[in-house]
């Protein structure tokens, strides 16, 4: 299990927020950040300079109350555009992320042609024609909506 702390800055307070979370031990930090379209409608997406930036670091569990105490003490010494920041914990369950692409997919048919991937078993269906894959993780579904 880990730990994601959700920070929403100011663009200009994003890296002292990165480096507040690395000097307590985060194992990785991501940001996302806001866009807006450039009016135009051209499909040319720029940087908000407006909208907050939401910064996501992620701990080891556990990460108690003391370490969050220490979060929150060492982000209100910090010179920040917006202060004090809010912080939003969330706990994350492990999973097997080497797998989890899996749960994407299933028994596809069409007409008497069934295509099955092999870790889902499944009864032989009479009159129809099974085709087991093992698609791997480069594979297409071929349900995405460009494809169909």
């Amino acid at each position: 299990m880990w730990v994601e702390a959700e920070v929403k800055s100011h663009s200009d307070d994003v890296e002292l927020i990165i480096d507040c979370a690395y000097g307590l031990g985060a194992i990785g930090v991501f940001v996302k950040t806001p866009f807006v379209t450039d009016g135009w409608d051209l499909g040319t997406y720029i940087e908000s300079k407006t909208d907050l930036h939401l910064v996501v670091a992620t701990f080891e569990a556990p990460f108690q109350r003391s370490d969050r105490t220490l979060f929150r003490r060492r982000l209100n010494r910090l010179t920040l555009r917006k202060s004090p920041p809010r912080i939003r914990y969330e706990y994350i369950e492990d999973r097997d992320f080497s797998n989890e692409w899996r749960n994407f997919f299933s028994v596809q048919r069409f007409g008497r042609l069934r295509l099955r991937p092999s870790w889902i078993i499944e009864e032989a269906v009479p009159d129809q024609i099974e085709m087991i894959l093992d698609p791997g993780f480069a594979f297409g579904s071929g349900l995405h909506a460009t494809t169909q």
